[in-house]
């Protein structure tokens, strides 16, 4: 997590369990969430940036969200990750109200 974006050490990962390692290394001193979910079939990172956000028919599943300060670092674990599309998103905003999605911290990676 770092501002606005997350950096993904890999963007493709096994199916199974798989440890998740966030670390928030905002340096504006911003908080981060990273909400993983599933979305429609097709849709993209940029979508998610050029729209007004997700709505519910956008998005098919959510997996798990984790909410850091700056400069701290935790793990989520996934017991059993399918195959497929996963997005992060952040969903908090800045001071002034933009949301950090909208900044660009959206990524999507692949399990196979």
């Amino acid at each position: 997590m770092v501002d606005f974006a997350f950096a993904l050490d890999m963007n493709t990962i096994p199916t199974g369990p798989v440890i998740f390692r966030f670390s928030n290394t905002s340096f504006s001193g911003q908080p981060h969430v990273g909400v993983m979910v599933t979305l429609t079939e097709g849709m993209t990172s940029e979508q998610v940036i050029a729209g007004d956000g997700l709505s519910d028919n956008q998005m098919t599943g959510f997996v798990n969200a984790l909410f850091l300060m700056p400069g701290k670092t935790a793990d989520y674990y996934v017991e059993n990750l399918a195959p497929g599309t996963y997005t992060l998103v952040c969903d908090l905003t800045t001071p002034d109200g933009m949301p950090h999605w909208k900044l660009g911290m959206v990524a999507q990676f692949t399990v196979e």
